[in-house]
């Protein structure tokens, strides 16, 4: 990214999951944690100048790197790519099952990010294998193991309040 200050960072977010309504509803909604008098306008404002999403089923790598153009053509540089979520870009890659597609989507989204010089974050669950509140392990990604292979850093979010047996569930992530 450039030498911007953290509130200048731009976004690009492609959304294969969520409608636009949606993700702005859950936008407004975090706002509104921090700052209760916020109004649907302010969250706009926040926004407007640094962020864009995108929201579509099916993206193919062609799709993703014409949105970046459209992106870096209207706002400028881009700091950062979201693409939500890895489960659903594979499902628009060719392989004979779940892993393969998977790991492919993941390698196409690694080769995009050099190519196109950007960071991008690409959400992914983990195995139903894992249990509940057990931190999960790095190799925990759902239908490939090439997730953890390729990615330079690999983030969990787990509720360890939510294991069998716990006493107290205090709704926290640790």
């Amino acid at each position: 990214g450039s030498g911007r200050r953290a509130s200048e960072k731009k976004f690009l977010c492609l959304s294969l999951e969520r409608k636009s309504n949606e993700w702005f509803e859950h936008a407004n909604w975090i706002i509104k944690v921090y700052c209760p008098e916020a109004t649907p306008q302010d969250t706009i404002k926040l926004w407007e100048n640094n962020f864009m999403m995108v929201d579509r089923n099916h993206m193919t790598p062609e799709d993703i790197i014409s949105c970046v153009e459209q992106f870096r053509d209207e706002m400028g540089d881009l700091d950062m790519l979201a693409i939500d979520y890895l489960g659903y870009l594979a499902s628009g890659f060719k392989g004979k099952d779940t892993y393969e597609r998977t790991s492919n989507a993941i390698k196409s989204v690694k080769g995009l990010s050099k190519e196109l010089k950007i960071a991008t974050y690409t959400p992914h669950q983990v195995s139903r294998l894992t249990d509940t509140g057990e931190e999960p392990e790095l190799g925990a990604g759902r239908d490939s193991g090439v997730t953890e292979e390729t990615a330079d850093f690999v983030f969990a979010l787990w509720a360890d309040d939510q294991k069998k047996g716990a006493e107290e569930r205090k709704g926290h992530v640790p």
